[in-house]
């Protein structure tokens, strides 16, 4: 099944568990702060209209919610772990490409990218904190 062990096995990696999956889930928190913030430089660098910055603003959470039920049972089918990693590296790359987009565009997929890496990991990190810390 997964390879998450529970309280008793884990022993002291459970403390390195669990600063693992605080990082995970302030890397999703971080991000909306620091677009909340560069919204003025990226609208005149992108030349966004207001519908646009709602759009980039949006979609991450929109998509985000939207798949967060859908990937807690992919989670509990595939594994935790996996769907943990696999959600944490498609947040990384569409955040090199949301840093890479060059219009407006491109960017909302990029935030499209990061809902869909972030409604992974989400599921997963809570999933597994409860199997470490029963």
């Amino acid at each position: 099944m997964d390879e998450i062990r529970t309280s008793q096995q884990a022993g002291p990696r459970r403390w390195l568990i669990l600063v693992v999956l605080c990082l995970s889930t302030l890397v999703l928190v971080i991000d909306n702060m620091v677009l909340t913030v560069a919204i003025p430089p990226l609208a005149e660098d992108l030349g966004a209209s207001a519908q646009d910055i709602q759009w980039i603003i949006d979609s991450y959470i929109l998509v985000f919610a939207g798949l967060l039920l859908t990937s807690g049972s992919l989670s509990d089918r595939f594994g935790r772990r996996r769907v943990m990693v696999i959600g944490l590296a498609l947040f990384g790359a569409a955040s090199v490409l949301g840093t890479l987009a060059g219009s407006p565009g491109q960017l909302i997929l990029a935030r499209v990218l990061m809902g869909v890496g972030g409604a992974l990991v989400m599921p997963s990190t809570l999933s597994i904190l409860i199997t470490v810390f029963d």
